[in-house]
């Protein structure tokens, strides 16, 4: 049994880390650029790089257990597990996300096998054909074993680079049942959603109407999804500014079906008529004194209405008084999911009257393209974001998106409201939204996100719910850890 408790050969063991480490700094240009694209990484448990091209401190990746520490470098072609830099006489097992990668077992992980999938039904992601997919937020730890197969220690590293620093770093939180959303309950989650590194939420509220030709609008306590009770709301929009969150409040009307179920995916076909709008200002002024009397930073008209947009009068006068209604900013959030529908909202004119341009980015690439890479990804979205661009310049309105929204299915960045497969994915959502980040952080005319979505009702069990798998949210997913990433943060999920 190989042991450290020789004072000397520790403290060799411990110079030679810092040689490798300096080492590695004076060409970290290099390196990064080879690895991670400039990818800073953490240690577990640590906000603060321990290598880092910006920061002069060095922190040693060090985790001490039984025998001794094991030590994880960045070397060219990938990532290197030791014991004291020592290699000879261990053998070593990589767990990517705190799944076991079977296949390797050598002291480097190399960057190939970072992204590698082979099909383990753990991971949720089908066996792919390239390597070009997103680490983002993710982390790899090595154990280390001695001859007798005694664990010396472990490592681990997070992957993380530049930071998304528009003002609005948000995630669209939903009590898809009001019996969920008790104080209780509601305490929970507004703690638990801060590991995202958010600094906004988007309170989503449900009211229904029974068809595309109803003029009908109502709240419903049964059936699922159901409407959160006005106390509840309030109660949740509190304790979020009581935690130092600004909050966004995000009526929206869904259709329902003979069985008490109901679907955001035909509102977009609403027939409007007259009848129709006076209900839809009847029940979005009572939605305004809400944000009025909560005092929520900004409050949302409308949630793709995309049937209702040609009737600028109508909006004109709705808009009109929900100014006397509430006094804050205010946003419609507008279908934005590929570039011929991008194209049409230049055309409309009461965007003018709007403090943003939300747009509800369920972006299509539209290539049949099962297993798309981030590189491929980010050159459909720069496209977009020319003509987005283009939309912020009519109206001189800063762009907010207020839903990113792809299901964790095979393809489900072909069309994400057209789910074309049952087969979970859960990297090609992680890699939509570091692509979506790649395109769109830090543009000047970008006011910021709300990632979608924070499905409270998973928080905890959320293995157990059959949807889960298969759905947009990004909770407890790799697509959680690329968004913590950009948000400035360390995973901190189950």
């Amino acid at each position: 049994m190989k042991t450290y408790q020789n004072t000397a050969k520790w403290f060799r063991g411990l110079m030679l880390v810092i040689g490798v480490t300096t080492c590695f700094l004076a060409s970290s240009s290099t390196l990064f650029n080879a690895l991670l694209k400039n990818n800073k990484i953490y240690p577990t448990g640590s906000s603060s790089p321990w290598i880092s091209t910006t920061k002069s401190a060095i922190y040693l990746p060090m985790v001490f257990k039984v025998y001794g520490p094991v030590i994880i470098t960045v070397q060219v072609d990938g990532l290197k597990c030791s014991v004291f830099g020592e290699t000879v006489g261990y053998s070593f097992k990589w767990h990517r996300n705190s799944i076991l990668l079977m296949q390797e077992t050598n002291s480097l992980l190399t960057n190939s096998a970072m992204r590698t999938y082979d099909g383990n039904p753990i991971e949720y992601t089908p066996r792919s054909s390239h390597t070009g997919h997103t680490t983002r937020g993710f982390e790899f730890k090595c154990e280390a074993f001695d001859d007798n197969e005694n664990q010396v220690g472990d490592a681990s590293v997070f992957i993380n680079d530049s930071l998304f620093s528009n003002p609005i770093k948000g995630v669209s939180l939903v009590y898809f049942d009001d019996a969920w959303a008790t104080q209780e309950k509601i305490d929970h989650t507004l703690v638990t959603i801060q590991r995202t590194h958010l600094n906004w939420v988007s309170s989503w509220t449900f009211h229904f109407q029974d068809s595309i030709t109803s003029t009908i609008i109502y709240s419903k306590n049964s059936g699922f999804p159901n409407t959160m009770s006005d106390q509840n709301l309030i109660y949740q929009i509190n304790k979020a500014h009581q935690l130092g969150l600004k909050v966004a409040l995000y009526p929206q009307i869904w259709i329902t079906y003979p069985d008490g179920s109901a679907s955001p995916d035909e509102r977009p076909y609403i027939i409007p008529s007259d009848e129709w709008f006076t209900s839809y200002k009847n029940f979005i002024l009572g939605r305004a004194d809400i944000a009025e009397q909560t005092g929520v930073e900004l409050f949302t008209i409308g949630v793709e209405l995309e049937s209702t947009m040609e009737y600028s009068d109508k909006w004109f006068d709705i808009i009109s008084s929900i100014r006397n209604h509430y006094h804050g900013p205010i946003v419609y959030s507008a279908i934005a999911c590929n570039q011929p529908i991008v194209e049409g909202l230049k055309n409309i004119s009461w965007f003018n009257a709007l403090d943003y341009v939300g747009l509800s980015a369920n972006l299509q690439t539209r290539s049949g393209n099962f297993d798309p890479s981030v590189s491929e990804l980010v050159a459909v979205y720069e496209t977009m974001a020319i003509t987005m661009k283009e939309v912020h310049d009519i109206f001189d309105k800063p762009i907010l998106f207020t839903e990113t929204i792809i299901p964790s299915l095979d393809g489900g960045t072909i069309s994400p409201g057209d789910w074309k497969t049952d087969v979970a994915d859960f990297q090609e959502q992680a890699d939509f939204y570091d692509a979506f980040f790649q395109t769109f952080a830090n543009k000047s005319w970008v006011e910021g996100v709300f990632g979608n979505t924070w499905n409270a009702s998973q928080e905890s069990w959320y293995q157990l719910d059959p949807g889960w798998a298969f759905g947009c949210t990004f909770l407890n997913k790799p697509a959680e850890r690329v968004l913590t990433s950009w948000y400035g943060g360390t995973y901190r999920g189950p």
